[in-house]
């Protein structure tokens, strides 16, 4: 996430928005605190845009003023930060315009949420989002994921903390988006600055979720690995004569036992070859094959 309210430098943002690029990260939220007494905000918001590249570029604006602004600007999708999730006048702006929405939920009331909703289009995306700095094991909450999808929309997790922890809980149990601030450095800035991911770190951070989306790709149905199939061999049991057994001799179960590797019948068949005659003679320590019996 990056602020258009910064004072750094245009070249200076805009090679922090290539480091985000660089971590292969899917978009850059780039937020517009303007008002209507700020003529620079498109101006400057138009650099940024231009310079995001092929990433998804996603404005949060903070007034109707900076909607119609920048509405006519080439990005794809709004951002609506939790304060902002009652301001009704710009929900019905943003949802006017017609690009898709990410709706940060963050300090408010189911009901409010619901009146948010009713005003917004049903592909909204809803973002849990915690604004507070520091640890959030205490307070995260990812499980509340679950509970906002009652609503049908695609859900996702935001927080402003160095901690990853819980962003990567939420990739997990299936947010479709995180989104997490990112900054030159910590030090001799503001709270946000210190609460925010450095280039490096989000890096890191983009590199585990991808890793967890690679885990989850599967479709819940796998067969053995060659390198599980070998340690199956190895190490599965096979039915075994437990003494010699003689042609033409009805099988009985304690002639038999269990011995690895598993290269004979397996355990499940120790019922079926009760009764049944050996078609040549046994040795005892013998794998039992359908060819040794009638």
């Amino acid at each position: 996430m990056l602020e258009s309210g910064y004072h750094e430098e245009i070249d200076a943002l805009s090679r922090l928005l290539q480091d985000v690029i660089a971590t292969g990260a899917d978009g850059v939220e780039l937020v517009a605190r303007g008002g209507p007494e700020s003529e620079g905000t498109r101006d400057r918001m138009r650099q940024f845009i231009e310079r995001a590249g092929s990433v998804q570029r996603v404005v949060a604006p903070h007034h109707v003023s900076v909607v119609e602004q920048l509405s006519p600007l080439p990005f794809e999708a709004w951002k609506i930060d939790p304060p902002l999730l009652t301001h009704l006048p710009l929900l019905e702006s943003v949802a006017a315009d017609g690009r898709p929405i990410f709706l940060g939920v963050g300090g408010c009331t189911l009901r409010e949420l619901e009146e948010a909703l009713c005003r917004l289009p049903a592909d909204v995306v809803i973002l849990h989002t915690l604004g507070m700095a520091g640890g959030l094991a205490d307070v995260a909450d990812v499980a509340y994921l679950s509970a906002l999808r009652r609503y049908g929309r695609t859900v996702g997790y935001a927080d402003r903390s160095t901690d990853t922890g819980p962003a990567l809980i939420a990739v997990a149990l299936g947010a479709a988006v995180v989104e997490k601030p990112l900054t030159f450095e910590r030090l001799v800035r503001t709270p946000g600055h210190r609460s925010s991911l450095l280039p490096h770190e989000f890096l890191a951070f983009v590199r585990h979720v991808r890793r967890i989306e690679q885990v989850l790709a599967g479709d819940g149905a796998r067969d053995p690995l060659p390198d599980e199939l070998d340690a199956i061999e190895r190490e599965r049991v096979s039915i075994v004569a437990a003494r010699r057994i003689s042609r033409g001799t009805p099988i009985q179960r304690d002639m038999l036992t269990l011995r690895a590797p598993g290269v004979g019948l397996p355990p499940r068949f120790l019922g079926f070859l009760e009764g049944r005659r050996a078609s040549y003679d046994i040795p005892e320590g013998a794998f039992l094959t359908f060819g040794l019996i009638d």
